[in-house]
């Protein structure tokens, strides 16, 4: 297959919001190298204003220089990112000869540096561990849905908050019509380039830690190299797999029309709590579901508007939660509570480590 994911207009209402938005998502790309100068530009003055006998004791000059290494290798694949977004069909118009000048922006930024992470989650060996606690026991449920491998090229399966397609890719290569959705640009032009436009396993080599300077029990465990891909998702289907990606938010997209009970299985890793009202997600849940369809999920409630007062955010108990979904006609046939890291560093001393509910909800 010369190419997986099909590509959707991401222009909403609002063109040039949606423009401007890109831009600033494309340049957090660009600018990868001089924004993340005043890191290493910080760690470099104060352990060059160390009295002489303490920097004696300390390789600073050595230091430094691996930060710069890791900086530039992390680049090359912004860099692609970056280029590949000319064959990304954006909708904007907005390519890189044409980029608007401008800063990349601090929550960009940072953004940059969660994709970064999500490489690790999603297509390094390092990540298998992460990947077998969070989507192994969705995948395991998939299959002990429908055995017949050969009957699920006629299952459609969505995974919502698709990111770097990982999940996505996995519920395909298991025989499944799937379609991730996705709302971040900064995920969608990864997930395009490693999708589309890497072709040899291990050709990738990303830093991502090297500018964590707390929590760090080795010296050399931030400039790890990590390797990626760990396959290559375009040589590794099979020519027929129906594979689909969906660009945008996902009440905007799946309220439509179109999807009412077009889907067997929501297949949904650390989503829910992404809502800003968990009903509104529920209810076009269940309208998409055909009857018998399944919602099968892992994840926390983070609730991430919860601390965004000028958003609105509905945060409910698990308890709650559950007892909205049997009354609006689930019926839940497994259930249990189970430890996953999410994007974490395995040499940090700290790491952030969740209790999720993994559930199976059948739609009546």
């Amino acid at each position: 297959m010369s190419r997986i994911v099909e590509n959707c207009d991401l222009l909403q209402d609002d063109a040039a919001a949606e423009a401007a938005h890109f831009a600033d998502v494309l340049r957090s790309f660009v600018q990868y190298r001089s924004y993340t100068e005043w890191q290493i530009g910080r760690v470099a003055k104060n352990l060059r204003g160390l009295k002489p006998e303490d920097a004696a004791l300390l390789q600073v000059e050595d230091r430094i220089s691996k930060m710069y290494s890791c900086r530039d290798a992390n680049a090359e694949l912004l860099d692609l990112i970056s280029e590949g977004c000319d064959a990304f069909d954006n909708g904007t118009g907005i390519r890189l000869h044409n980029l608007p000048p401008g800063h990349a922006k601090v929550g960009d930024q940072d953004k940059v540096k969660s994709t970064l992470k999500q490489f690790v989650r999603d297509w390094a060996d390092e990540g298998a561990e992460e990947r077998a606690a969070n989507y192994g026991p969705l995948l395991a449920r998939l299959q002990e849905l429908y055995p017949d491998r050969a009957a699920r090229t006629d299952v459609r399966v969505l995974v919502p908050g698709a990111g770097l397609a990982r999940l996505l890719f996995e519920a395909c290569h298991l025989g499944f019509d799937s379609q991730g959705n996705e709302f971040s640009v900064h995920m969608l032009l990864a997930s395009y380039v490693i999708l589309n436009l890497v072709e040899t396993p291990y050709s990738k080599t990303i830093y991502p830690f090297f500018s964590q300077t707390c929590n760090v029990v080795k010296t050399e465990d931030p400039f790890r190299a990590i390797k990626v891909p760990d396959l290559v998702p375009n040589m590794t289907l099979a020519p027929d797999s129906k594979f689909s990606m969906s660009a945008g938010e996902f009440l905007e997209v799946y309220s439509k029309e179109e999807h009412v009970g077009q889907w067997n299985v929501f297949l949904s890793c650390f989503f829910l709590d992404t809502a800003h009202n968990i009903f509104e997600y529920l209810r076009v849940i269940k309208q998409i579901l055909k009857p018998g369809g399944y919602l099968v999920n892992i994840g926390p409630l983070l609730f991430h508007y919860a601390e965004q007062p000028e958003e609105e955010s509905v945060e409910l108990s698990w308890e709650e939660v559950r007892h909205i979904m049997v009354k609006s006609g689930f019926a839940f046939e497994h259930e249990e509570f189970l430890e996953c890291y999410y994007a974490s560093n395995d040499r940090s001393m700290m790491r952030v480590k969740y209790t999720t509910v993994h559930f199976v909800a059948k739609r009546l």
